[in-house]
């Protein structure tokens, strides 16, 4: 392959006056409403709004990928001085889908084909379109490479790779044919922070070869990383569009003031939490530890251990964020606090009595959980009434109280008036709005101790400061306990009284929440921090420094006293021995623990 034939192509993409209509049951829905934009090459475009506000649409339309059910298609798109919005199909597949416009679509971890090694998924199109099998993988290789990935990649399955070593792939395979506008659908939408982070230098890196791009996402933060200009979508229509620094410096309009002000800061204070009055604790992790049986081979297995020696105590009226990116053992713990699986060793006690798996339904009334998923979480062919009915009717508790008890709950999580939700279904209810319907499942039997998994990394960001605040006021008025599990430290300081930092299946940090924030003393609290996107137009020309977790040595943590922290010798390079066992929680300050050798 030629050097030329590497440089993506020189264009400039104009969009004037796009409208697009899809025909629904009861009427036409004006999905994109007289959009215009331009984008030079090497330039970023942003396009940020909540959930079913266009933006995919316009993606899809740009590369003619829109679902059958159009009444109405029209505008002007010009692609490097040529107009390709009337290209029959055929040319346009042919000289403009993946070849000058590909495509990153939201969810591209499972966009990958299970049963197909990578390096053939990538080089599939060079192949079909009679490329030789051994150019094309040179092709493919030399994209690994861009992307950061080696070249034993290419003979791996999909699930031998990480959820980011996914994404990099699926950026690679829409680079194939060297496209010079790349279109990019939340791509880290499901990605941990700092995987997110190395995903998002990625794209920097990509952006200073010439590449345009065109970033679709519902985080406001995140396009400060990457967007030159940035667009501010809602019911079809662009109500902001400037400079990236006029947009988040001077923003004009009230929707766009929202999404800035729901980016959480690490740098601004944060109210105090009262801390409840009571030391009692409600929930007592002993030496926790939990193994799975994983198969290794057609006829062995061996223990996975999620979760090693974990002991921690949720006071009533207390929140715990229990932080850590995917994999470190969260959900097993959280699945371990609602007797849902019992631990190998170690003990669980609520209220001072000590849990076993028989089916105690006293526990399971005081005992509930509000899931990450809203659109999965609950049943799409009941009503509301139904779906909140239900506990109560499974613990048997006085029919003539049921609808007494719906409607209340419904007045708590703020869905009012309650009779114009009673009979709707899920599908009619925006995500911010099922997530309520979660929470109040969940309050509906006066629940004591209440389990929340990401309840807000699923909804869009101008819902999730509404549901916190909701969950900070219920927990005051009830008295209520949480264990709040995350991987988004900043919103884990807004809600909860203390972190736990979880890592590889073990406590490395605990504290206050400010007191983690803002003093973090392990080196991988430190990472989770530096990861985190901020509302800074300056991130475009900087590259965030993030250390890979598989780079960190838990058992190689030393607490250094002149800079009153913990260092890893590893990544700080200092010449020791290793040692093989784990260090225990020290109190290094007060109320603060870290896991380190002294």
């Amino acid at each position: 392959m030629t050097k030329k034939k590497n440089k993506p192509n020189k264009y400039n993409l104009v969009v004037k006056n796009l409208n697009v209509n899809y025909k629904v049951t009861k009427g036409t829905v004006k999905a994109v409403n007289n959009v215009s934009f331009q984008i030079k090459a090497g330039e970023a475009l942003g396009i940020v709004g909540e959930s079913g506000c266009g933006k995919t649409t316009i993606a899809l339309s740009l590369i003619r990928l829109l679902p059958n059910n159009i009444s109405k298609l029209n505008g002007i798109i010009t692609l490097d001085n040529k107009k390709i919005n009337n290209l029959s199909d055929d040319i346009f597949r042919k000289t403009v889908k993946w070849k000058q416009i590909s495509m990153v679509f939201q969810g591209a971890m499972n966009s990958l084909n299970p049963v197909l090694r990578v390096g053939d998924q990538i080089i599939e199109p060079l192949v079909n379109t009679g490329e030789s099998k051994s150019i094309a993988k040179k092709s493919a290789l030399e994209l690994l490479n861009l992307v950061g990935l080696s070249e034993d990649i290419y003979s791996k399955y999909p699930h031998e790779l990480s959820g980011g070593m996914k994404q990099r792939v699926i950026i690679a395979m829409s680079m194939i044919h060297h496209p010079g506008l790349i279109i990019l659908d939340e791509p880290t939408s499901a990605l941990d922070v700092s995987v997110q982070a190395q995903i998002m230098n990625l794209l920097k890196s990509l952006k200073l070869q010439g590449i345009s791009m065109i970033f679709i996402t519902h985080d406001i933060a995140l396009t400060s990383d990457l967007c030159d200009n940035l667009a501010v979508m809602k019911d079809g229509k662009f109500v902001e569009y400037d400079s990236l620094a006029n947009v988040l410096n001077n923003p004009k309009h009230d929707f766009t003031k929202k999404l800035i002000q729901s980016v959480p800061s690490l740098s601004l204070p944060v109210p105090s939490r009262k801390m409840p009055s009571t030391k009692k604790s409600i929930l007592d992790f002993k030496n926790i530890k939990v193994d799975f049986i994983v198969r290794k081979g057609l006829l062995s297995s061996e223990p996975f251990t999620a979760v090693s020696d974990v002991s921690l105590k949720i006071n009533q009226g207390e929140t715990l964020a229990l932080v850590g990116e995917s994999g470190s053992g969260k959900t097993t713990l959280g699945r371990v606090a609602l007797n849902l699986i019992e631990p190998s060793t170690g003990q669980v006690k609520f209220q001072g009595s000590l849990l076993n798996n028989s089916d105690d339904f006293s526990f399971r009334k005081n005992a509930q959980a509000i899931f990450q998923d809203p659109y999965s979480s609950i049943n799409s062919f009941m009503t509301i009434y139904q779906i909140l009915e239900e506990p109560l009717v499974i613990h048997n508790i006085d029919k003539n109280l049921h609808s007494e008890k719906v409607n209340q709950v419904l007045n708590d999580v703020n869905l009012v008036p309650t009779k114009d939700y009673l009979n709707k279904y899920p599908h009619m209810l925006s995500g911010g709005q099922r997530q309520r319907v979660g929470i109040a499942r969940a309050l509906i039997l006066d629940s004591k101790f209440i389990v929340a998994d990401e309840p807000v990394s699923m909804i869009d960001a101008s819902s999730r400061l509404e549901i916190l605040g909701l969950l900070n006021n219920l927990q005051s008025v009830k008295n209520l306990s949480f264990l709040y599990i995350t991987h988004d430290i900043a919103t884990a300081r807004q809600f909860s009284d203390r972190i736990a930092v979880m890592f590889f299946g073990r406590i490395v940090e605990l504290g206050k929440s400010n007191d983690v924030v803002k003093k973090p003393l392990h080196p991988y609290t430190r990472s989770l921090i530096e990861a985190i996107p901020t509302l800074d137009p300056d991130n475009l020309s900087k590259i965030r420094k993030v250390i890979p977790r598989d780079n960190f040595h838990p058992q190689c943590t030393y607490h250094d006293k002149k800079l009153n922290r913990v260092v890893d010798y590893h990544i700080n390079k200092v010449t020791h021995k290793c040692r093989k066992k784990h260090p225990t929680l020290n109190e290094i300050q007060k109320n603060h623990f870290v896991a380190c050798h002294l």
